[in-house]
C-alpha cells in the first residue's frame, strides 16, 4: 500500500460530494465524543477478555415481512379482491426467501476483538485466519444524500475494515452496519472503541446477553420494568409491528444450537496474565496525550469566556494557567 493511500485511511480524512460524504474516525482509535450505543446489535457478546462482532441477524428481513403480513390482513378485511393478496405476497417474497435461507445457513464465526492482546481474530470465507493488530482496524462513516420535497435527507453507515496483516497486500475484510445518521455511526463505533481502549464495563451489553439469551416473555417483562406504563405499551406495540414476537425465538434457537467458533479462535481468546497484556504503541499514546491536552485547553478557554467580564483577576488566573500548561 502506498503512503498516499495509507494517509487517506486515517482519522481526519474527509471527502464530501453532492450525493455522498465519507470520513474516517479510526485509526487512531481516539474518542468520538459520542455516547456509546449499540444501535444495530452488532456487539454479539463481550466479557473481560474479548468482544464478538456480528451482523448475522434477521431483523432486516423480519421488519418488512411482518409489516406486509399485517397490511395483507388489514386489506383482506376491508376488501376481498384476490389480486391484492397476490401482489402483497410478491412484494413480501424477497423477505420471506431471506428468512428461509437465514434459517438453514450456518452462523459464521464472529469478528473477535481481544483487549488483552489488542488484536482482532478474523476467519475468512475461504478458510484463512487473520490476526489483525487493533491499531490497524479502520472505521469509515459514509452517508448517502437524497433531495426531495422534504429537503435534504440522508442515511449513514459504519464500515469497520480489518486489513490484511501483510501490509504489502491491499486487502481487507469489511463489516457494514446501517446506523441512521453520522452521529449514530460514531456512537456505534464508540461501543467497540471503549471496550478496547478504556473499560469493558463502559461498553453496552452484547446482543446475546441483552436479547438472544432471554425468552420473548422476559423481554416483555423487562420493557414494563424499565419504562412507564404508557411508554412500555408503545415499545411493545413497536416490537410486535417489526416482528420481534417471531424473529426473536428464531434467533434464540439458532444461536443456541448453531453458534460456535473454531478451536484456534477459542485458544487465542483465553485470558493471559496482566503483565503480558499488550500496551498502546508510543505513536497511539502520543495521539491520546495530544487529544486530552487539546480537550483541557478548550475547557479552559470556555471557562475563561464564561467568567464575568468584571472578574478580571479570575480571568487572568485562567489565562496564566493556560499559557503555563499548554
Amino acid at each position: 500500500m502506498d503512503t498516499k493511500q495509507s494517509k487517506q485511511r486515517q482519522r481526519g480524512w474527509k471527502r464530501k460530494g453532492f450525493l455522498e460524504s465519507k470520513y474516517y474516525i479510526a485509526p487512531p482509535p481516539l474518542p468520538t465524543d459520542q455516547k456509546p450505543c449499540d444501535f444495530r446489535g452488532i456487539v454479539l457478546q463481550k466479557n473481560e477478555v474479548f468482544m464478538d462482532l456480528s451482523t448475522h441477524s434477521i431483523s432486516s428481513g423480519a421488519g418488512p415481512l411482518t409489516f406486509f403480513i399485517f397490511l395483507s390482513i388489514f386489506i383482506s378485511w376491508i376488501d376481498n379482491e384476490f389480486g391484492i393478496e397476490i401482489l402483497l405476497f410478491l412484494i413480501m417474497l424477497p423477505s420471506l426467501i431471506y428468512i428461509i435461507k437465514w434459517c438453514f445457513r450456518p452462523v459464521p464465526p464472529p469478528f473477535r476483538l481481544n483487549r488483552q492482546k489488542r488484536e482482532a481474530y478474523i476467519v475468512l470465507e475461504d478458510g484463512r485466519h487473520w490476526i489483525v493488530p487493533w491499531e490497524k482496524v479502520r472505521a469509515l462513516v459514509s452517508e448517502s444524500h437524497s433531495y426531495g420535497s422534504a429537503g435534504k435527507q440522508g442515511m449513514a453507515g459504519l464500515t469497520i475494515s480489518f486489513p490484511n496483516p501483510d501490509e504489502a497486500v491491499d486487502e481487507g475484510v469489511p463489516m457494514v452496519a446501517a446506523c441512521g445518521d453520522e452521529k449514530d455511526c460514531e456512537a456505534q463505533w464508540e461501543c467497540i472503541r471503549l471496550f478496547m481502549e478504556d473499560d469493558p464495563n463502559k461498553a453496552p451489553e452484547g446482543y446475546m446477553e441483552r436479547v438472544i439469551n432471554k425468552s420473548f416473555l422476559v423481554l416483555v417483562i423487562d420493557i414494563f420494568r424499565e419504562n412507564s406504563f404508557g411508554k412500555a405499551l408503545w415499545e411493545l406495540f413497536l416490537s410486535i409491528l417489526i416482528g420481534e414476537w417471531w424473529s426473536h425465538p428464531l434467533e434464540h434457537w439458532k444461536f443456541k444450537n448453531k453458534f460456535s467458533v473454531p478451536p484456534e479462535m477459542e485458544e487465542w481468546s483465553k485470558p493471559i496474565p496482566e503483565h503480558q497484556w499488550e500496551k498502546r504503541s508510543p505513536e497511539l499514546q502520543q495521539a491520546f496525550d495530544q487529544y486530552y491536552a487539546e480537550q483541557r485547553r478548550l475547557s479552559w478557554i470556555i471557562m475563561s469566556e464564561l467568567l464575568p467580564l468584571d472578574n478580571v483577576s479570575a480571568k487572568q488566573i485562567v489565562l496564566d494557567y493556560e499559557r503555563e500548561v499548554f
